[in-house]
């Protein structure tokens, strides 16, 4: 008689259980902040050519990249993609790609990656 009863709750649990179940209840959960915040597409498009110190890369930067550093017009920007690859930032100066006036206002905003 006894094993019955067990057999019989536990039988009663478990429908109770596939009911919750199939109609979908859920537990609320408390979310977890998140460790690093996703940033909008336009912002990571805007820096996808920069390393984590914010230097931007010249043998990866677009026009409009290189025309936002301070000191860089139109024309120095189309130069510097067309004497592409660079195996230093040194090297916009002796190659004569920009003048020297131009080079000291942008290189601690500027850095060479090499392609692996």
């Amino acid at each position: 008689m006894k094993s019955a009863l067990i057999f019989a709750l536990a039988a009663l649990g478990l429908l109770a259980f596939a009911n919750y179940r199939k109609h979908g209840f859920k537990v609320q959960t408390v979310e977890q902040p998140q460790e690093r915040l996703r940033r909008p597409r336009a912002q990571r498009m805007r820096s996808r050519h920069r390393n984590q110190d914010g230097l931007l890369d010249l043998n990866s930067a677009t026009l409009f990249e290189l025309r936002t550093l301070s000191g860089v017009d139109n024309d120095h920007a189309e130069r510097i993609i067309e004497n592409r690859p660079y195996l230093t930032k040194l090297d916009l100066v002796a190659r004569r790609i920009i003048p020297d006036a131009a080079y000291e206002a942008i290189k601690h905003s500027i850095t060479v990656v090499h392609a692996a």
